[in-house]
Parts: C-alpha cells; sequence; structure tokens
C-alpha cells in the first residue's frame, strides 16, 4: 500500500538514526501493523482518505496560485494610469512659436523637464522639445512610457539660425 511504502521509505532514508536493536524492531512492528491494517477494509479507507487529502492539498494550492495571479493582474492594471492618453492635435501655425512665448498651451516643452514620478530629469539642451501627446507632465500616477522616437527639425525662419554657444548649449 502506498502508506505503507511511505513508512518504509522513511525507515530507510533515516535508517542512520536507529541505532539499537529496540529501535529497529519497533520500526519493523509498526510496519507490520500498518500491512495487517491495509489488509483489512480499515485500510483501504486510510488509503482513500489519505488520496483524498492529497487532493484536496493539491486545489488548495492550484487555486492560492490562481488567485495570486489575479491579485498580481489586478494590482498592476491598477498601478498604471490609461487617462487622457489619446493624442491631442494641434495647430501647425504653434510651430512658429517657442513654448515660453506661446499664449495658449504649446503641444511641446522642454526635453530637459522630462522625468518620471520620483526620477531626475536628464540635462538635455534646451532646443530638445517633447511633445505633450507623449508624456504630459500634468498627468499625475504611475505610466508606462511608450518607445517611440521622432525628431523634427524645424526653422520657421532661416534667419535666426546660428550655433549655439556653449552656455545656450547647456
Amino acid at each position: 500500500t502506498p502508506f505503507e511504502d511511505k513508512i518504509r521509505t522513511m525507515l530507510d532514508a533515516n535508517a542512520g538514526f536507529i541505532l539499537t536493536k529496540d529501535q529497529h524492531e519497533i520500526g519493523q512492528a509498526i510496519l507490520e501493523e500498518v500491512g495487517h491494517f491495509s489488509l483489512t477494509d480499515g485500510g483501504k479507507r486510510l488509503d482513500t482518505e489519505q488520496e483524498r487529502e492529497q487532493e484536496q492539498e493539491q486545489e488548495k494550492e492550484v487555486k492560492a496560485r490562481r488567485d495570486q495571479q489575479v491579485e498580481v493582474e489586478k494590482f498592476v492594471d491598477r498601478e498604471y494610469s490609461r487617462q487622457e492618453e489619446t493624442p491631442r492635435p494641434w495647430p501647425i501655425h504653434l510651430l512658429a512659436q517657442r513654448p515660453e512665448s506661446c499664449d495658449e498651451q504649446h503641444p511641446f516643452y522642454p526635453l530637459r523637464d522630462f522625468h518620471l514620478r520620483h526620477q531626475e530629469p536628464l540635462a538635455f539642451p534646451s532646443s530638445l522639445l517633447l511633445s505633450r501627446n507623449y508624456f504630459n507632465p500634468e498627468w499625475t500616477g504611475l505610466r508606462r512610457v511608450k518607445n517611440t522616437v521622432m525628431i523634427l527639425e524645424w526653422a520657421p525662419s532661416t534667419e535666426h539660425l546660428r550655433l549655439l554657444t556653449s552656455e545656450e548649449h547647456a
């Protein structure tokens, strides 16, 4: 029977702890008792009861794993906000204005002002701008940043083109 096999395996595995002849005889007596019991109807009930308990334990473990997975999924859904993520179109004439000189909310802001929550911004040149459609600094909560890169070099007037000094670049 499975129970008898389990007892025998345990006795064999722990043979180093069975030091005296009396201890060995006790182990053999237990094995004989289990063997006699397994031949009776009570032994069959014991085996089925053990199997039932093992099945119940396995079901509990599977349910606990499933519940834990659902909790993680719910946590991930709650953790990251997806509100107000739809791209907002902006008038093209705003490209001719610098963000700081614009009366209405400019669709771009300096890349050096970009940072995620609890992080420090990187020191980008002031000439690099970031779209509010990519990441709006007014958003609250955690956000997953999209892996998108697009660079548009725009010069509204060639009269103002010149190289930046090192102070302006910083």
